[in-house]
């Protein structure tokens, strides 16, 4: 299950770093698109950008405002027992600063175990939350209750939720479709897929990257 949540967030990673998934929108506005790559051109080479001066403007959050950021998202309290054990446990593995060029293996997996964390908050509280970020789900019954209307229902409100798009893009979802599909063909409980579901789309690059 790690494997297929970390793969996926280093999909979205790259995605957001290339500018494939909408993710040059801050949270309160969209940056024009000169903002997203500034060339500095080289002075030997006048027209001709030199690899070793781009400037990409895109900034990473750092681990206090990641985990301010989750928090929100999920509504989860960050003083929660659990939250705050992970968060002491991964505190070293996420990014210490806002410098994209320094984001590593271990910033993504730590940045993936925050995310369950909160997610497996949310999933394990019978409360309204729980409902509105699992429309449809009944977490008393089996994974193959889950029919597909509801499987993307459940995607669709967690991208919008997390990515703060009110239509997520195709890959997205797509991504998340699969993600599904080869935890439920796996015999995953209810419980599981949901957590997983929620933690590919929390710990996805809108979670770390921002202009």
């Amino acid at each position: 299950m790690t494997f297929h949540m970390t793969t996926l967030f280093v999909t979205l990673l790259s995605a957001a770093l290339s500018g494939c998934m909408g993710l040059g929108k801050s949270d309160d506005a969209v940056a024009p698109a000169s903002r997203q790559l500034n060339v500095i051109k080289s002075p030997t080479e006048e027209g001709v950008p030199n690899l070793a001066l781009l400037e990409v403007g895109l900034g990473t959050r750092d681990f206090q405002q990641i985990n301010q950021t989750m928090a929100s998202l999920t509504g989860v309290d960050p003083r929660t027992g659990s939250i705050q054990s992970t968060y002491e446990a991964v505190t070293s593995a996420l990014p210490t600063n806002n410098d994209i060029k320094t984001v590593s293996g271990p910033n993504i997996v730590g940045v993936a175990r925050l995310a369950a964390q909160y997610c497996d908050v949310v999933a394990n509280t019978n409360d309204a939350r729980r409902t509105g970020m699992f429309p449809g789900i009944d977490f008393s019954r089996s994974a193959t209750s889950i029919t597909t209307p509801i499987r993307d229902q459940v995607i669709h409100t967690l991208l919008v939720r997390f990515t703060r798009d009110k239509t997520p893009s195709p890959e997205d979802v797509s991504e998340l479709q699969k993600l599904f599909d080869e935890l439920k063909a796996s015999s995953a409980s209810t419980m599981g897929l949901m957590v997983s579901l929620c933690t590919a789309s929390l710990g996805s690059a809108r979670s770390i990257v921002v202009l």
